[in-house]
């Protein structure tokens, strides 16, 4: 987060605990942005019942309270026989005391008494609030963090004195990740008055977490009040999305790509410009053939495993920058990126060779199998669908030339022209 260390404020403030007009203003527009927050109606609740007790017997109550009226005790009449008695007989001869001299008159506090009161009594109601705060929040002023929740100290595992007048840069993983966030802050805050990020940071013992981050200005009309900002951990959160990001792209047999994770990188690769002097790409079809003989003799389990092995194989034999998937059942496909027919077609082969030679040892048997490999080059105007019917119709024709054999698309035939290994 840009938060503590991107807002930018004059210099020349004083410190939080100093009281000044400047000072109290922007520590009340502090406490009200936190009370603003969504979770600080809740807060103003827990904040009014921690700090009623700090106001009783006290004549000047909390900023926009009014003291309440103190009725004077009730003192019962007299009985009517002692009121008549009274009235009857003649007052005891005892001195009378003289009435006490009137006090003098108090004078006002001076004014620099009552600034220090009134900022003195603000600090107290926000270090409360902070204190039952369940999210992490900071307060920062000149890039320097100035008060910090005690949730924020938990999240980071930094003591509250440690954390007090560091800079931002101390939670981020490095100066490039605190640097990078600076064009994004600047932009939000110009079009949006608030800024909203994931972002990876830093504990105090080096590990690494994600946070939502939201920050806004305590004051719009003031720079030099600060930057709230309010951290929530995500890291739960975050894994779970991706792992759901993850299973809807990827076997969870293999963990190859499926079906929709090889479609997604086929469409992009497909928009994509192409780096001249090289092909565009290619993409493979592969079936494998008498896959069905494994799962009738050994069972699923033993076909499971099988796939497992060869897909395997084929990540071997692809660079870094290729995809293989299984696209469902025996069927698999890879797509090859910046790769010209030839070399896929060099690439396929070798495929084929490493699955003919191998072999699975189950449980006393070994199961062997061949693969039947379509290949089609990427051409400029190529769609999808094409590209996929194309592919296929190359697998088809393999099948038809005796199996354990590679075929390729031939635009300029009628149909798909043999080329690669033979049958």
């Amino acid at each position: 987060m840009p938060p503590p260390g991107h807002d930018t404020e004059p210099p020349g403030r004083r410190p939080l605990g100093t009281a000044s007009a400047a000072a109290t203003a922007g520590l009340a527009a502090a406490l009200g942005a936190v009370l603003a927050c969504p979770w600080g109606a809740a807060l103003a609740g827990v904040a009014a019942a921690t700090l009623a007790p700090r106001w009783v017997g006290r004549s000047s109550p909390p900023a926009g309270g009014t003291p309440a009226a103190v009725p004077p005790p009730t003192v019962p009449p007299p009985p009517a026989h002692t009121a008549q008695r009274a009235r009857s007989e003649p007052l005891p001869s005892t001195p009378v005391a003289a009435p006490p001299a009137p006090a003098a008159p108090t004078a006002p506090p001076a004014p620099a008494a009552t600034a220090d009161a009134d900022h003195a009594r603000l600090v107290s109601q926000m270090r409360a609030v902070l204190e039952h705060a369940s999210v992490g929040l900071v307060i920062t002023i000149e890039r320097r963090m100035v008060i910090v929740s005690r949730a924020f100290c938990r999240m980071f595992g930094y003591d509250e004195a440690e954390l007090i007048g560091q800079p931002g840069r101390l939670i981020y993983p490095s100066d490039e990740a605190y640097a990078d966030v600076g064009p994004a802050l600047v932009k939000q805050f110009a079009e949006r008055g608030q800024f909203d990020a994931e972002l990876q940071m830093r504990r105090r013992d080096g590990s690494l977490f994600w946070c939502q981050v939201t920050g806004r200005p305590v004051d719009p009309g003031s720079a030099a009040a600060g930057t709230m900002w309010v951290l929530f951990d995500i890291s739960d959160m975050r894994a779970q999305r991706e792992q759901l990001q993850w299973a809807s792209s990827h076997d969870p047999l293999t963990g190859l790509a499926n079906r929709a994770g090889f479609h997604h990188a086929l469409d992009q690769l497909l928009v994509r410009q192409p780096v001249p002097g090289r092909g565009r790409g290619a993409v493979l079809l592969l079936d494998l053939d008498h896959f069905k003989a494994v799962n009738d003799n050994g069972g699923h389990a033993a076909g499971d495993q099988l796939l497992c092995d060869l897909g395997a194989v084929m990540m071997r034999r692809v660079r870094q920058s290729d995809l293989v998937a299984r696209l469902g059942g025996d069927e698999f496909a890879v797509l090859l990126d910046q790769c010209d027919l030839n070399a896929a077609l060099q690439i396929a082969d070798g495929i084929r060779g490493q699955i003919a030679d191998y072999r699975l040892d189950w449980r006393g048997t070994a199961f062997a199998v061949g693969v039947s490999i379509g290949v089609v080059a990427i051409e400029p105007d190529s769609t999808r669908q094409a590209v996929l019917e194309r592919a296929d119709a190359a697998c088809y024709a393999a099948k038809r030339a005796g199996r354990n054999a590679v075929r390729c698309w031939d635009a300029a035939a009628p149909g798909p022209a043999a080329a690669g290994s033979a049958p």
